[in-house]
């Protein structure tokens, strides 16, 4: 019976350990892929300042990328219906609010200051959960708040780009984001649907959305652009490959991780992802960051 108990323990130990290594490597990817996709996103908005095409680029790669996971490369995921659709409506709502705000923060705002500002999520998370999923957390997890706002607090004080509809651009996607990952969640929890086609089918719906704000505003203004060679064309094209691939594979590692831990763990995890944002903008923008910063 001990050795029973002694392999049974050493057999929970290993798979522990084999499925942190797995969410381990999750995360690593997540970081990296969100690192490129908001440096490449802050890069092509200042040659072509238009954040409905940007966010509609980001829907749609999202909604092909995710068709090819499952119908080409044979990745398991549930079928599209009607009722996922419905049910998928408000996360589409709130998908294209988020990302149309957080393009119009990196249009106005650096990339280090977006993603410090969004690293107050944990906040808004702790509150929606407790609304919400009637969760309950523990002091010491309430106390751990406090230097997240802190630290935000300091940043937007000392902050050289600051902008006020930058900042409140930046707040409101935090804020945003945060309700579609409780919803999220509980659309993972309370009915079982699969996180890739819960992706593919939000974007679809996403790019639809945008469609007739981008013929209407944006069209004509990309038109003139590239008419006056505005910006090198090519390159530009390239530059949004890059970006579009890298937010697909880091919304699939963001949801992949969603379905396995709690909205909280989930929150911290994504403002740790925030560190490593706010380094390589700095490093590859060159921007200025204070002592304080």
């Amino acid at each position: 019976a001990p050795l029973d108990a002694a392999t049974t323990s050493a057999s929970a130990a290993t798979a522990w350990l084999s499925g942190s290594a797995q969410i381990g490597a999750i995360i690593l990817a997540w970081y990296l892929f969100s690192s490129v996709s908001n440096s490449m996103s802050k890069a092509i908005l200042k040659q072509l300042p238009s954040p409905a095409t940007h966010t509609m680029a980001q829907f749609g790669f999202n909604a092909v990328f995710a068709f090819v996971t499952v119908h080409v490369l044979g990745v398991h995921a549930d079928p599209v219906t009607l009722s996922l659709v419905r049910r998928a409506l408000p996360l589409t709502v709130g998908n294209v609010l988020a990302h149309l705000l957080t393009s119009m923060a990196l249009g106005l705002v650096s990339v280090s200051f977006t993603h410090t500002i969004k690293a107050s999520s944990p906040i808004y998370t702790v509150l929606l959960s407790t609304l919400v999923l009637r969760e309950r957390f523990t002091v010491p997890v309430l106390a751990s708040l406090v230097p997240i706002i802190g630290g935000v607090a300091l940043c937007t004080m000392s902050e050289v780009s600051f902008n006020g509809f930058g900042f409140a651009t930046a707040v409101g996607s935090t804020l945003v984001f945060c309700c579609q990952n409780i919803y999220s969640k509980k659309l993972f929890r309370d009915h079982n649907v699969h996180h890739i086609t819960l992706l593919m089918t939000a974007s679809m719906l996403g790019f639809t959305a945008m469609l007739p704000w981008f013929f209407y505003a944006e069209l004509p203004k990309i038109v003139r652009a590239v008419d006056e060679q505005a910006f090198d064309t090519p390159h530009l094209i390239a530059q949004y490959v890059i970006m579009a691939t890298a937010h697909y594979l880091q919304n699939l590692a963001a949801f992949t991780v969603l379905t396995r831990v709690s909205p909280l763990t989930y929150s911290i995890g994504n403002t740790i992802k925030r560190v490593f944002v706010i380094v390589t903008s700095i490093l590859y923008f060159g921007n200025y960051v204070s002592e304080s910063n």
